[in-house]
């Protein structure tokens, strides 16, 4: 049983109810049904990803959980010795609502709702994507993703500008007609009046 629990290398996924069942990959034969991970009663889970020897979780709240092994900094909490059993919040991205995670065999990537990506763990190989080979224990912001996140803010921000100055313009055009035609009807008045005047005096006459 103990080393069933320390199973490193596993499959999980969302279970009825936003519970987590566990496929342990080394000991798949010792199971006939998913078993239910403990700790999840008041979280409803939503995704999860599974790496080589750790995991995260996205809750319905939209907080990134991990566990499993963090000797890479894969956790985000910084190298940690040793593994972590329980699921633990990532704290640095705690302010920042979770869309996705994905998990590599020694590093992780969180995507926030404000379009941002997000790395931590080993970076040997460049996978994450900060120009170089550096492990990063922390969630570090992918700047190549900065530009675009930021796009859509400021697409919107300048359409808003443009459609509020547009309306503007408009009102501005609707009230020129307006008085325009108000000048129009008073000088019309104003002709008919004298005219009917004088028709009516040489009428009497």
């Amino acid at each position: 049983d103990g080393a069933d629990s320390s199973a490193a290398a596993a499959t999980r996924a969302p279970a009825e109810g936003g519970a987590i069942a566990i496929f342990p990959r080394r000991f798949a034969h010792h199971y006939a049904r998913p078993a239910r991970s403990p700790g999840w009663k008041e979280r409803r889970v939503v995704s999860v990803a599974a790496g080589e020897d750790h995991s995260i979780a996205i809750t319905a709240d939209g907080a990134f959980w991990v566990w499993g092994n963090g000797q890479e900094g894969q956790l985000g909490h910084g190298v940690e010795p040793g593994f972590f059993f329980r699921p633990r919040q990532v704290a640095a991205l705690a302010g920042r609502r979770a869309v996705a995670a994905a998990a590599g065999s020694s590093h992780s990537l969180f995507v926030t709702a404000d379009g941002l990506v997000w790395s931590c763990g080993c970076g040997d190989e460049g996978q994450l994507g900060h120009g170089d080979k550096e492990m990063q224990s922390r969630p570090t912001m992918i700047r190549d993703f900065q530009a675009s996140a930021s796009v859509a803010p400021a697409r919107a921000a300048a359409e808003a500008a443009a459609a509020a100055e547009a309306a503007a313009a408009g009102r501005q055009r609707l009230m020129q007609d307006r008085i325009a035609r108000l000048h129009a009807l008073f000088a019309a008045r104003e002709r008919g009046g004298g005219g009917d005047g004088g028709e009516g005096d040489s009428g009497t006459t």
